[in-house]
């Protein structure tokens, strides 16, 4: 287990000590100190250096679920909002027995042998299932086979979010720049073999991907496991601890005093017993899919690019997404990305959020839509709407559009009951539908809407494989 990281099932610490966040579970987020031997629990999140669990219980997907669907991390706008069926709902409801009441006093006047069957049938064969049943088993179809392909949706509510969204922005490192690095170098101050030491026991603890690439560039193979005491990550700051009775801190230039001619040449900088030694500069590739997507997303609406790091990339970045420089912000604090996420929404804009889970968790539950690209399954963030699986971005734009074409089918299927209802009421009310036979009529409306939402969904998901 590294920092981040969720406890997949139940099981005993089996490393000396660490701290556990079971904000998932109990909606609170103070740490829970625990020792050697004693019980942890699915969906706690581990909080420290690296260490291990032995699982005692099997790993329950639906349990890790139920934790993402917990109600501490449900936006509330989707809380607080009446959806179409609700409101069709109503009104189909008022309707039918306006109707009804109507049909009876018309018939009492006119037959009284027809009015009580005429009544019932009208109750009967206008029944609302139909309506009701569109939304579950059309979206149920969508979130299953999206599932299949590694693309998690939340809820309905973040399938029907998709359409509405007018404005993309989007994390840089570990969400469109892949772990790949494809060059890295230090520059600074020589470093011992014990410094070295030093730089990899801290970042072997982290999984965002600057600690990744770190590790990477200095791990030659054998490392020697040293004493670490007060291991810390702060949220876009970087990693502190002691190890070895050395303070050691490495991160952004605004959490370490830095020359000022090395501020923009270095990515991230290492400082060692309050000496700064050097920086780490490098460059990852594009993630495959992140260009393809991302001229979708244009032609959507606005995009913007969020970023923690200097600005030394802004020139490619700007080339090769096609993206104006003013729209790319970079040293952005999550609290940064946060507010800039809600000015845009006091704008009016429908925000769709794409970033990693590490540091984004402000902003992507902010945003409208909020979508995390995951490369461990173990390390992700409940507040986003969507979890996707790093190696399917080049399948994203295909999704969402699948996504956006299954509201189109539930819209049909709407459709479809509401004219078998006028159908059945036509005759209904005529007198000239006896109760049984509306009692026969009325679930075939029900089981149409029902193999309709299924096939349609299934069928127009077959480009997605």
């Amino acid at each position: 287990m590294k920092n981040g990281d969720l406890i997949p099932a139940d099981g005993l610490l089996n490393c000396a000590s660490t701290s556990i966040d079971y904000s998932f579970v109990s909606g609170e987020a103070a740490l829970i100190p625990v020792i050697k031997g004693e019980k942890v629990y699915a969906g706690g999140k581990w909080h420290g250096q690296e260490g291990s669990v032995l699982l005692r219980e099997s790993v329950s997907q639906s349990y890790l679920t139920q934790l993402w669907n917990d109600p501490a991390f449900q936006k509330e706008e989707n809380n607080v909002r009446v959806q179409l069926t609700g409101q069709i709902s109503k009104y189909f409801t008022f309707t039918i027995f306006t109707i009804a009441i109507l049909t009876l006093i018309y018939w009492y006047s006119t037959d009284k042998s027809i009015a009580l069957n005429a009544f019932t049938a009208v109750l009967i064969v206008a029944c609302p299932c139909a309506v009701a049943l569109s939304v579950p088993f059309t979206y149920g179809n969508v979130l299953r086979i999206l599932g299949k392909q590694h693309f998690f949706i939340k809820n309905v509510a973040a399938v029907e979010a998709i359409s509405n969204i007018d404005t993309f922005v989007f994390d840089k490192t570990g969400t469109i720049t892949s772990s790949q690095i494809q060059q890295s170098k230090y520059e600074g101050k020589p470093l011992s073999p014990n410094e070295i030491d030093l730089i990899i026991n801290l970042t072997a603890s982290s999984t965002h991907p600057v600690s990744k690439t770190i590790y990477d560039y200095f791990f030659k193979g054998n490392v020697e496991k040293l004493q670490i005491t007060a291991w810390e990550e702060e949220i876009g700051k970087g990693l502190k601890a002691v190890i070895d009775s050395h303070q050691i801190l490495i991160g952004s230039a605004q959490w370490i005093q830095v020359p000022g001619e090395d501020r923009e040449k270095g990515n991230v900088f290492i400082e060692i017993d309050g000496n700064y030694k050097g920086y780490l500069s490098y460059q990852r590739t594009w993630r495959e899919g992140a260009a393809p997507f991302m001229d979708w997303a244009k032609s959507k609406g606005e995009t913007y690019i969020l970023s923690g790091d200097n600005d030394n990339e802004k020139e490619k970045l700007s080339q090769y997404f096609n993206i104006p420089i003013e729209n790319m912000y970079f040293k952005q604090t999550p609290t940064d990305k946060l507010a800039f996420i809600k000015t845009l929404q006091l704008k009016g804009r429908k925000v769709f959020m794409l970033g990693d889970g590490l540091n984004d968790a402000g902003a992507l539950r902010q945003a409208n839509f909020g979508m995390v690209i995951s490369e461990n399954q173990n390390n992700f963030t409940p507040a986003s709407d969507v979890i996707l699986a790093a190696s399917k971005l080049d399948k994203l734009t295909g999704y969402l559009m699948y996504a956006i074409k299954s509201k189109k089918l539930v819209y049909l299927a709407y459709g479809f009951a509401l004219i078998y209802n006028a159908i059945g009421l036509y005759f209904a009310v005529q007198g000239a539908l006896s109760p049984v036979v509306a009692a026969i009529l009325m679930p075939t409306s029900s089981i149409t809407v029902v193999i309709w939402g299924l096939s349609t969904t299934t069928y127009f998901a077959r480009k997605l494989y």
